[in-house]
This record gives C-alpha cells, structure tokens and sequence, in this order.
C-alpha cells in the first residue's frame, strides 16, 4: 500500500503543474530556453519590449591558452562579444501577475514576476 502512495505522489510531481520558472499562455507552456518565435506563438506580442546590447568577455575559438610570440608565453586569448539583450513584458490584466521575459540572443534566459496588472 505504502508503494502505491509513493508512486502515486512520484507520478503528480512529475506531470503535476508547469515549474515555476515557466509561463502559461492559453494553455501552453514558455520556458527557459524557447526562442523568440516560440514565445510570440504561444503567448502573442508582448505589451512592452526593450532593447539593449551588452559586451561580454569570452575565450576566442574555445581555446585555454594560445602561444604569445612577442610575449614569449602562453595566455588567454579573450574577445569581446556582442549579446542582444530583449525584456519583454506582460500584462494580463488586474487578475493576473506581470511577467517580466529576457531574451539573451534571441533564446529565452529568465521569467521574472511582478506585481497584479493593470
């Protein structure tokens, strides 16, 4: 008996609600990690969006270390690259929370809640 209940209660946490860092829009679930197509499906336009571009140091070509000749040494070769950075916002009305959407190049990076809507 003990057994059943177990896997009963194994069963509702893996199919119970959507996590908490999704998003549902008409019935269908956003999450971490959908693109920007994805999320304008399900969910529509947003009431709000900003833009920005944020610079970000990264490693060129994966590499560790490259051999400097000049320097006689090895070092890190680090670049300097370009993210668009989206905050989309919506509003679903007094009933509903707002949520706060960031896109990192296009792909969904965070969900964030706010206050009840408008």
């Amino acid at each position: 008996m003990k057994g059943i209940a177990i896997w009963t209660i194994l069963v509702l946490a893996v199919l119970g609600p959507s996590p908490l860092w999704a998003l549902r829009c008409q019935g269908r679930v956003v999450s971490v990690g959908d693109t920007r197509y994805e999320v304008l499906e399900k969910c529509g336009p947003p009431n709000y969006v900003e833009e920005r571009y944020e610079d970000r140091l990264g490693i060129a070509g994966g590499r560790l270390y490259m051999y400097d000749p000049l320097e006689r040494r090895y070092s890190r070769p680090w670049v300097v690259e370009q993210v668009v950075i989206e905050e989309w916002t919506y509003n679903f009305g007094p009933h509903s929370l707002i949520y706060y959407l960031k896109f990192e190049n296009g792909v969904l990076d965070r969900i964030r809640t706010g206050g009840y809507g408008f």
